[in-house]
């Protein structure tokens, strides 16, 4: 192939070759810096389909990926395998797949170019594609919807070329099957694009029928399997699963559905404004404006590039049309048109309506081919202008917009916590910042998580919905503005939006960008060499268990440390010091059950060292008899929206645990829930306490509680987050109670603690 090309024409290939590798290779994993959730997604994906032969969702080689819960692409994920297996899963390894795409887009246009009209036009074509600020960007991130339109190109070049050799036909085919695995678009382009294309080559004979069978077959073969996932997550058939492969059902509604305007009442109107819409990015601003499509100032091509845009467009209608013969520009034309319509079917943005670049580009080299043609001096004066412009935008490229796209990449944020995580003991949690887009994706990503544990431990905010939040999994809980976040030992927060929850004089911080750790001054501090190291703390205590009339607590604590423990009658205010044993070889407390009020007591438990370290800890235990009896075993009933209701713990399986106060008996419920109680005969009274689960995460608007009988209303309360209520309720006579929560509209402020409900008897 370079040995048909003159000396002059061999030295610029090569000068396109250069300025596309580097372009696209250069500091390829730290620009843009960070890691979207989209690749971190697709990455993490592709790392344990690799790895352990499932996806974060569970499913084997899936068609498709169910991802968040409406669905992501699969193609870069299995192309990326390689990649991830020879260099580790990094933000380098998931985007070296895009950079090698672009470099090829750059070739495959070249041969296009050249077939459609000459080598001097290839080299024009494949220099505009080099030099695009939207090709340079698009091969620099792993975002998989970006590789549609290589694999486009080169099933458009397949079939141009399969009109000189037919053996190419079917190649050609195969590729448009594959293409569609890259992005949902191209199930509306790829079917458009072969019908009017498969018309215009019919009226002129290009292929014979025997071609086209072949070619039709292989496409049906390779497009099967994502035809049959598309029907059954639109028609809610069960997935399907084999050795091979998988088609999963998504647990959310598919975003291709609520993407489009198909699926809306409104399709002509929708269409028309997208198409409205798309002219305006495409040919006014040559921008949409949204961050990861284009720098500041600069759109995919450059706005003066728009008279030969058009101009180009001319042209090709007029070489297709001059004769009565095939021309692949036809072809050329009839791409374009057909990612132009499909582009009014969503909301327009470059990403989405992608396979309408190429054609674009096309237009653009023809109107400065023909600029060369006919006056030299004038393109050269041009491709100054354009050199200038595209030095221009890559010099903003890695300055500016490098600085302004971290937070979109949320740089910083998967290395705060893959540090935080080394300072943890076992069974201690780290709390991280939700105040980014799918926090938990650039976690997993960056800790190489086992999938089969983030499946057993994984907790939804929303389970089944079209985009699933996390609030946890494993040690690592989301949400850093509740109660239980401002006591943890680890916390990584947002510059900002977290920060102003935090006294920073309090931790030890570690700056990552955007993102800070923070270790607590209480467990950890720096030595000489500002390496972050734990302290030695005073006690560390568990939830006690009860055994044989004895409270038993696992504990730790210093020779040196003077300890005492104080009863408080929860719902009364007499007080005392008691006194507990001490087991330095079992590292346990106890103390006796006889020791406490009746009912519910509340132990302070204050250990202090030598050295005037000090640490306190609160806990709520109970000593029933016959006359006090816990409410929570006369429960009958039992209803609740989402979830089961959970005894002796948070919904969340964590310690019922109420403005950082540690709680043996209770109700851990999610969002509305009713309990019903039977109350005994001889019941007089009800002390109950009640509040938001320190494990709720950050929330404002609180929900509300009820307390009635028989439709009686007892008690109704608004609870807030980091509160701890109680009601005394007169219940003489009564014979049910009703203990009612209603979720408000925050649902991250829904998991309401029922605690230590003592009945007193007459």
């Amino acid at each position: 192939m370079l040995k048909q090309l003159d000396k002059y024409q061999l030295t610029l290939f090569i000068c396109i070759a250069v300025i596309t590798i580097a372009t696209r290779f250069i500091w390829l994993g730290e620009l843009p810096g960070g890691l979207n959730q989209d690749e971190a997604s697709m990455g993490y994906d592709a790392y344990a389909l690799l790895e352990y032969g499932i996806d974060r969702n569970g499913i084997h080689n899936p068609v498709h990926m169910i991802a968040w819960g409406s669905g992501q692409n699969a193609l870069l994920a299995y192309i990326s395998m390689p990649f991830i297996k020879i260099f580790g899963l990094s933000v380098f390894s998931i985007r070296i797949a895009p950079a090698l795409l672009g470099c090829f887009a750059v070739f495959i246009i070249f041969l296009l170019g050249r077939r459609i009209e000459s080598t001097n036009f290839g080299l024009i074509v494949a220099g505009i594609t080099a030099i695009s600020p939207w090709h340079i960007m698009i091969s620099r991130w792993a975002l998989e919807s970006n590789i549609l339109p290589v694999f486009m190109l080169t099933s458009v070049y397949l079939l141009i070329k399969a009109s000189d050799n037919k053996r190419f036909l079917p190649l050609s085919f195969f590729f448009f099957g594959v293409s569609l695995y890259a992005y949902a678009p191209s199930y509306l382009v790829i079917p458009l694009f072969l019908i009017m294309a498969g018309f215009y080559c019919m009226v002129f004979k290009v292929f014979t029928i025997k071609n086209i069978v072949i070619s039709v077959f292989i496409l049906i073969i390779v497009a099967l399997p994502i035809f049959i996932f598309v029907l059954i997550n639109t028609l809610k058939l069960p997935a399907f699963e084999s050795d091979i492969l998988s088609i999963p059902r998504y647990t959310g509604t598919p975003r291709y559905t609520h993407m489009s305007s198909i699926y809306g009442g409104a399709f002509f109107q929708e269409t028309a404004k997208h198409l409205a819409h798309s002219i305006k990015i495409l040919f006014i601003d040559f921008n949409d404006f949204e961050l990861q499509n284009s720098a500041p100032k600069v759109g995919y091509l450059p706005k003066f590039s728009l008279p030969l845009i058009i101009g180009g467009f001319f042209i090709c209608i007029w070489k297709a049309t001059k004769n009565k013969s095939f021309n692949p520009v036809a072809i050329i034309l009839i791409w374009f048109f057909c990612s132009f319509i499909v582009s009014g079917t969503s909301s327009p943005a470059i990403h989405r309506m992608n396979t309408v670049i190429f054609p674009i580009i096309i237009f653009f080299a023809y109107g400065l081919y023909t600029l060369f043609n006919n006056s030299k001096a004038l393109a050269l004066a041009f491709c100054l202008i354009l050199s200038v412009t595209s030095y221009n935008f890559y010099k903003i490229y890695t300055t500016e917009y490098a600085v302004q796209v971290s937070s979109f990449f949320f740089q910083g944020y998967g290395e705060a916590v893959r540090d935080a995580q080394q300072y943890l003991l076992d069974g201690e949690s780290l709390y991280a910042s939700d105040a980014l887009n799918q926090p938990y994706i650039a976690t997993l990503f960056h800790l190489k998580y086992d999938p089969n544990e983030y499946i057993k431990t994984v907790e939804f905010k929303n389970p089944g919905g079209a985009f699933q939040s996390v609030s946890k999994y494993g040690n690592i809980i989301f949400g850093v503005r509740s109660h239980a976040a401002k006591s943890a030992k680890v916390v990584v927060i947002r510059k900002g939006d977290d920060a102003r929850y935090y006294n920073l004089n309090n931790y030890i911080t570690r700056e990552y960008y955007d993102y800070l750790t923070l270790y607590s001054k209480e467990v950890f501090q720096e030595d000489a060499e500002n390496n972050i190291i734990r302290k030695k703390i005073p006690i560390s205590l568990s939830m006690p268990t009860l055994e044989s009339g004895t409270y038993f607590f696992n504990a730790q604590w210093e020779i040196d440390t003077g300890i005492t423990i104080e009863a408080v009658e929860l719902y009364g205010t007499q007080r005392k010091i008691i006194k507990f044993g001490s087991d330095r070889i079992n590292n346990r407390i106890s103390i006796e059950k006889s020791q406490l009020y009746l009912g519910s007591n509340k132990l302070i438990i204050t250990a202090r060292s030598s050295d005037g370290r000090k640490k306190t800890a609160e806990f709520v235990i109970t000593n029933y008899d016959s006359r006090h009896k816990n409410a929570f075993d006369f429960i009958k009933t039992i209803q609740q929206d989402i979830g089961n209701s959970q005894r002796n713990k948070a919904f969340t399986q964590d310690n019922l645990l109420t403005q950082g106060i540690m709680f043996t008996s209770g109700l851990g419920t999610h969002a509305s829930s009713k309990h019903i109680i039977s109350l005994p005969i001889n019941a007089d009274r009800l002390h109950i306490s009640y509040g938001i689960s320190d494990f709720s995460g950050g929330c404002g608007q609180g929900l509300e509680i009820e307390i009635s009988s028989d439709d009686k209303l007892l008690t109704k309360r608004k609870v807030y987050h980091n509160r701890l209520y109680s009601s005394i309720i007169n219940i003489d006579n009564l014979n049910e109670l009703t203990l009612t929560s209603k979720s408000g509209s925050n649902r991250h402020c829904d998991h309401l603690n029922w605690l230590s409900a003592d009945l007193v008897m007459k």
